[in-house]
Formats: structure tokens, sequence, C-alpha cells
């Protein structure tokens, strides 16, 4: 379909696309994928012409082979922890479960655990000291390969 956009001159000279929003490859799976975009998910500098709250982006994968694996607790790791936070996972803790991987069948079938890593995010966590839940991305270090899904692990939190 057409979309009917404007902007200043040297915006429009130097564009090669659009931008209507970004997809998280842990929200793709094998298969129909549909996304819906809001106009005001747009870049800043266009302005929309048409009347439309917003845009649909389908993503199909047809030809994705899939593998469940468990990521060891030794491959998960944390950033921007507060400096006024200690995160640990909780000791009975040992593996996130059944994590979905999605590529070509050759990076599939040549794929192990140990390729497959866990990442949480503290920059923006606001809890107190005891135990808590926090979301992991989770990460295959192949480039024909991605992680689907949420997936959610068991922390201690001490706060100074």
């Amino acid at each position: 379909e057409t979309l009917n956009i404007g902007a200043q001159e040297d915006v429009v000279s130097a564009m090669e696309n659009i931008s209507v929003g970004t997809i998280d490859f842990n929200n793709v799976k094998a298969g129909k994928n549909v996304f819906k975009f809001s106009k005001d998910d747009f870049s800043t500098n266009l302005k929309v012409f048409d009347e439309i709250d917003g845009v649909t982006v389908v993503v199909n994968i047809f030809e994705a082979s899939k593998k469940v694996v468990d990521i060891d607790k030794s491959r998960v790791s944390f950033t921007n922890v507060p400096e006024n936070c200690i995160v640990s996972l909780v000791d009975s803790y040992s593996l996130i479960e059944g994590v979905t991987v999605f590529g070509g069948k050759d990076a599939i079938s040549s794929l192990d655990a140990d390729s497959v890593y866990a990442v949480v995010d503290m920059a923006d966590y606001k809890g107190k000291t005891g135990r808590d839940t926090v979301l992991a991305k989770v990460t295959v270090q192949n480039a024909n390969c991605w992680a689907y899904g949420t997936y959610e692990i068991p922390i201690n939190v001490v706060v100074s």
C-alpha cells in the first residue's frame, strides 16, 4: 500500500526508508507474525497526510526450525545494577528452562546450550531488599538464530 508523508526537503532527499517502529525478535515465531504500530511511532520529522491511526506489519517466517534449550545459571548476567544494590540469582534456581530458539535448519542443528545466554538489565529497577522476579533478555550467539519469548527469573536483592 501507499503511505503519503511529508518532511523537509533535506530530510526527504536523504531518506532511504521510513521506520514505522521496531520489532523485537523475541516476539517473532515461526509462521505469521502481526505487529501494529501507531502513527506516533513514526519518525518525529515526518508528517503523515493519510487519515490513519497506524500501520500493520506482517512478518512471515516459513522456513524456520525450532529447538528448545535450557540456560544454565552460569550463563545469566546482570547489567546496569544500581550502586546501592547487590543482586544474585535465588540459590535454588539453576536453569532457565524451555527457551525456544528459531533459526535455519543447519544453524539449529549445530546449536548448543552454550550459545544461548540471558542478560537482566537492572537500569530501571526500583525494588527493595528481598526476593523479586525480573525479565531476562535471552540472546543467541548465532546471527542465524533468535530466542522467542519472555523469561522471568527469581533474584535476591539487597538494597543499601
